[in-house]
């Protein structure tokens, strides 16, 4: 009798693990694909900039659905930033959650990816944080702060005191690692 409880705790054990690396290997693949996407549309994004040419923007459909592209010196990051959050689209890049950079109010949410938003807590006060908008407009920040807001609490994530916020989910899914910014 204890041989087959046994055998059975052992391949539940094993079921359970391959269940677990399934998932890694899942998430991987969407880090990779998020990376890929987002490196395409920022080259775009930026020759579309400098070009400072609007009447592009309404031709290309695919590129009138960014807003601009953040820069993040510290982890290396540059990304292209869409309009409008949605699961969809946070699968490619980060979203503006709220606001603007112009009325200094710009909320911008991003997966947990390595290749977005996954290493923002080891910002820290002083870093410096960068966003252009379609216009060339260009605004610099500085961290200031940094929060674990849990996930339900969106009336804290939208605190009107800071010009820039950045938000991911924890790797539990339930809390948002909260960087807040003032400009420069």
């Amino acid at each position: 009798m204890n041989k087959k409880i046994s055998a059975v705790v052992t391949l539940v054990g094993l079921i359970l693990i391959m269940c677990a690396m399934a998932v890694l290997f899942h998430n991987k693949k969407e880090d990779n694909l998020a990376q890929k996407s987002s490196n395409t549309v920022l080259l775009s994004l930026k020759e579309k900039i400098e070009e400072s040419n609007l009447k592009t923007w309404e031709e290309d459909k695919d590129l009138n659905q960014y807003d601009g592209y953040i820069k993040i010196p510290k982890l290396n990051l540059e990304l292209p930033v869409m309009k409008k959050t949605t699961q969809a689209n946070l699968k490619k890049s980060p979203c503006i959650y709220s606001g603007t950079a112009k009325d200094s109010n710009l909320i911008i949410a991003a997966h947990n990816y390595s290749a977005h938003f996954g290493k923002i807590n080891q910002l820290e006060n002083g870093d410096k944080v960068q966003y252009t908008d379609l216009q060339n407009n260009t605004y610099n920040y500085c961290v200031t702060a940094k929060e674990k807001i849990n996930g339900s609490n969106s009336e804290q994530m939208q605190n009107e005191n800071y010009a820039l916020t950045l938000f991911t989910c924890d790797y539990t899914g339930r809390d948002r690692i909260t960087i807040r910014c003032e400009r420069k």
